[in-house]
């Protein structure tokens, strides 16, 4: 019998682990043999580095983000720690396999025209049908939260988390507590709501996928998932409050940092654009007309046109220029130079 058929080899401590966590590990596990069935009869120990070299590639060529096969080699790498903790095998073949190189880039979140497209197709939705009316409600809540697509389910949220003013999402693994205050739609969405029994969105999470990325394909919007609508939302409201640590707080981020790394081609968008506006502000011309044209209570200009130091010399009776206007006092420092000498020469 092969490895992944035996129970005391791969089942893992339940206990241990968050049930998110076990899905997550179950469904790398099965992307492991979508790669390559036969490894399912192969025992440990016969499973080697290069296998999980050519899955790296087979993730790849089929379309897979650089992050989400480095979080399928995490789960391996999990699986097969286990097993070495457990003494099924001496070394882990995931030991030198290096993680797949990610570019750094900006998130990705629904531009301007996306989002027009999105609310189009809202609004032609057939809300007496339920799935429709649960794609609706789902997208825009995590429209307009932020939220992490498990954040919203139950048994996170509840009714209880539900409050008067703000809704209350609870402290995961990866985020702390945090209450979004409730705008005019989130308040409609949950009170269209109110008849479910556990809460307002009690869906796993492949019912959500299924509801969302339909809706995406009635606006013609390609590749976006819940995940693109947290970005979204965490970008629009980063862009109306020009408050990084407000977004920061806002998505349940555990650094700013964090926030400042995902977020840094809108930070520097922003930059720019600040400059430029603090650049207008600063221009002389802008300056100038309101100093000829000044306000009720502003003095008016005073003086003549300037000129330049060269204009404003003379020349003294020895024909040597010196300069004109007020004169430097003479009886100042010089006077008590003088009066210092003569109390010397006494």
């Amino acid at each position: 019998m092969g490895a992944f058929e035996q129970d005391k080899q791969l089942k893992i401590d339940s206990g241990s682990m968050s049930e998110g966590s076990l899905e997550r590990n179950r469904n790398t596990y099965n992307a492991f043999l979508e790669y390559d069935p036969g490894l399912k009869a192969r025992v440990l120990d016969k499973i080697a580095e290069a296998d999980f070299e050519g899955f790296k590639i087979y993730r790849q060529e089929r379309g897979f983000a650089p992050e989400g096969v480095n979080t399928n080699l995490r789960g391996l790498r999990t699986i097969f720690n286990f097993a070495v903790r457990k003494e099924y095998m001496k070394k882990s073949p995931l030991a030198d396999v290096l993680p797949v190189k990610v570019t750094k880039s900006d998130v990705c979140y629904l531009n301007e025209d996306e989002r027009a497209a999105l609310y189009f197709a809202i609004e032609r939705l057939d809300l007496a049908d339920q799935f429709q009316k649960d794609a609706r409600d789902l997208t825009l809540f995590y429209l307009y939260t932020g939220c992490r697509l498990r954040e919203a389910l139950v048994p996170n949220l509840t009714w209880a988390n539900n409050g008067q003013n703000a809704v209350h999402f609870q402290q995961t693994k990866t985020s702390t507590a945090r209450s979004i205050s409730k705008g005019e739609m989130v308040k409609e969405i949950l009170e269209s709501r109110k008849h479910e029994p556990d809460g307002p969105f009690n869906f796993t999470k492949d019912q959500v996928y299924t509801r969302v990325k339909w809706l995406m394909r009635q606006a013609c919007i390609e590749g976006a998932s819940p995940h693109t609508l947290r970005k979204t939302a965490g970008s629009m409201f980063y862009l109306a409050t020009r408050d990084i640590f407000a977004a920061s707080r806002f998505l349940g981020h555990s650094s700013v940092i964090f926030t400042e790394q995902h977020y840094a081609g809108l930070i520097l968008s922003l930059q720019i654009e600040n400059y430029q506006k603090f650049e207008e502000v600063m221009k002389g011309d802008s300056l100038y007309i309101r100093y000829l044209d000044p306000k009720p209570h502003q003095s008016p200009p005073i003086g003549s046109q300037a000129k330049s130091p060269a204009s404003t010399t003379r020349k003294g009776a020895s024909g040597a220029a010196g300069p004109t206007g007020i004169e430097p006092a003479t009886s100042g420092l010089t006077g008590r130079r003088s009066n210092q000498s003569e109390l010397r020469s006494r």
